[in-house]
């Protein structure tokens, strides 16, 4: 979901959210709760409020590093941000 913030398009499934995209309805309806920090463990897969889903490699002091399911780039992000993007463990693919 693309936030219109000023000149600078942002987006809210991604993990690295904007403060004022805390609570942002879709379609009218309510948004997903957040995973809490410790659901979040290595080897599993997530799905965002958008249309990504997201599998952790590894957590480590804090920072998390995971891949999208259809890019072999990984990325790292705070915990608590990935765990404000994800909604809910989903299994990951063979």
């Amino acid at each position: 979901m693309m936030l219109s913030r000023g000149r600078v398009a942002v987006d809210c499934a991604r993990p690295r959210r904007h403060a004022h995209c805390k609570g942002f309805a879709t379609n009218g309806r309510s948004p997903a709760m957040p995973l809490k920090e410790e659901d979040i463990q290595p080897g599993k897969c997530y799905k965002t409020k958008g249309p990504e889903n997201y599998k952790v490699i590894s957590i480590t002091r804090g920072i998390v590093t995971y891949q999208t399911w259809t890019s072999p780039l990984r990325i790292n992000t705070g915990i608590k941000a990935f765990a404000d993007a994800v909604y809910k463990m989903v299994p990951c693919p063979q």
